[in-house]
This record gives C-alpha cells, sequence and structure tokens, in this order.
C-alpha cells in the first residue's frame, strides 16, 4: 500500500505489533489508507502496468486490477485463517469458552 498510495518508502522487513491489540489498530490503519486510496482511482488507471512502482512481485509485469484482484483474495483468504485461529483459541483450554465447564 505505501508503494500505491504512500511515500513508497515502506522496506520490505519491518517490525510487526506483538500484541493483538497493536496487531489490530495496524490492520484497521492499513485498511482504510487502501480503501481511501482507491477510491481516489480511475477506471483507466486500473489498466495501468506497474502502478504502484514495486520493485519486486507481480506490480512490475501486471496491470493494476490485476493486483487489486489479487490482494483482495490475499485479505480474504489469511482473514479466514485468522477469524479459523480466534475460532480454535476460544474454544481451547486456554481460551475463554472453557472456563467454567470443566
Amino acid at each position: 500500500m505505501d508503494w500505491t498510495f504512500g511515500s513508497r518508502s515502506l522496506p520490505r522487513r519491518r517490525e510487526f505489533p506483538s500484541a493483538a491489540a497493536g496487531g489490530l489498530a495496524a490492520m484497521d490503519d492499513a485498511y482504510r489508507r487502501w480503501r481511501d486510496g482507491l477510491g481516489t482511482l480511475t477506471d483507466d488507471q486500473l489498466d495501468v502496468v506497474g502502478l504502484s512502482q514495486l520493485p519486486y512481485g507481480l506490480d512490475p509485469d501486471l496491470p493494476f486490477g490485476d493486483i487489486l484482484w489479487w490482494n483482495n483474495r490475499e485479505l480474504i483468504h489469511h482473514g479466514a485463517e485468522i477469524a479459523m485461529l480466534r475460532d480454535l483459541w476460544a474454544h481451547s483450554r486456554a481460551g475463554t469458552a472453557w472456563l467454567g465447564q470443566r
């Protein structure tokens, strides 16, 4: 996202929040910036190859509409994994669902 709608300066390797609250805040912020940035695009820009100028990955070879499709697919895929892990945790012995049931 930084390469498409930001300063194009975000390093590939960076620190991530170590607690859930920080992770959720970072995800909310990233989602808001991505959504707001997409709202500025024209239909013609979806056909531009290398729109974000990201120097690695799929971007140098594909129209931005294809990159957008791929990002949405990844968001759905990994969001479902997170939801499953949250459900498994809630129903584990360490999660709150088991408290008072044994």
